[in-house]
């Protein structure tokens, strides 16, 4: 093989370097990379070439041509691409940040800003490599040239995020985790429809929650004077408390359910409440 040669998207020559019976073609940073391609070949007087010059053939590294001397010497030529694009690069990773802590939860949206993402579909790819290591692919949910927005559903430690794009890789380094759940104390339904009554001095159990090891402190309103009174908290799970009404516990009705959580490495404490079905509280 004697010259290779392509036509860029803008009508340019570009030509094949052939080398160790490889033919790499630069292709132009910034224009589209096409599926397939129609290079001009020349071969030595009274050789062959297989596909043809003129022939359309895919622009990927497992397209060969075969060149048959006069004498039956037969050549192999592989092509190579090489995509020149501009290096991306990343400037910043956008998730929740509490202290010294960085974290999203699965599935939840995590900005990555930077330049030159490629927005074309499947030829970004977004990955957070873990403290040991591996790698574990990220979701892109949408993409423009300066952000990608990426979710992750496998929850662990991670150093890095790294993203590819028109072959070229940019990696940055952030400590982060991802969390399978909200690390975040969270009572989602009362464990009654109807309404109920509790006596001075009973105990009962509450679950639907999330997280609810974290409380210390259980208290109801009163739905009329708006009266809030500790209940005593007997034990705490992951899910739900054993509680008890205390023996001098107001009687009457209450509606709203108040749960107090100290401070932790990834939120700052508070209470929160849940409106629940009316308790009537009875000596």
């Amino acid at each position: 093989m004697v010259n290779f040669n392509i036509k860029g998207n803008n009508g340019e020559v570009i030509k094949g370097a052939i080398e160790n019976n490889e033919i790499t073609l630069y292709w132009p940073p910034e224009q589209a990379v096409p599926e397939n391609i129609t290079p001009v070949i020349t071969v030595a007087e009274k050789a062959t070439v297989h596909p043809a010059s003129g022939s359309t053939v895919p622009f990927t590294e497992n397209t060969t041509f075969t060149v048959t001397a006069e004498d039956g010497t037969v050549l192999k030529y592989r092509l190579r691409p090489v995509i020149n694009s501009t290096k991306p690069y990343i400037t910043n990773i956008n998730m929740t940040a509490y202290g010294t802590k960085l974290f999203a939860i699965i599935q939840e949206e995590i900005l990555i800003s930077g330049d030159y993402f490629n927005t074309d579909p499947g030829k970004t790819q977004v990955s957070f490599i873990a403290t040991d290591g591996s790698e574990k692919a990220a979701s892109i949910t949408s993409a423009t040239p300066l952000r990608l927005n990426v979710t992750s559903s496998i929850p662990g430690l991670y150093k890095q995020v790294k993203v590819v794009t028109n072959n070229r890789t940019a990696i940055a380094d952030a400590a982060f985790e991802i969390m399978a759940e909200s690390p975040n104390p969270s009572l989602r339904v009362a464990p009654f429809s109807n309404p109920i009554t509790l006596k001075r001095g009973q105990q009962f159990t509450w679950s639907g929650g999330a997280n609810m090891e974290k409380v210390n402190l259980v208290q109801l309103r009163n739905s009329v004077s708006r009266v809030i009174t500790a209940i005593r908290l007997v034990a705490a799970t992951k899910t739900g408390w054993e509680l008890e009404i205390p023996a001098d516990f107001p009687p009457g009705t209450y509606n709203l359910i108040l749960y107090t959580y100290p401070n932790s490495d990834y939120y700052l404490g508070g209470r929160a409440t849940l409106s629940v079905p009316v308790i009537t509280i009875t000596d």
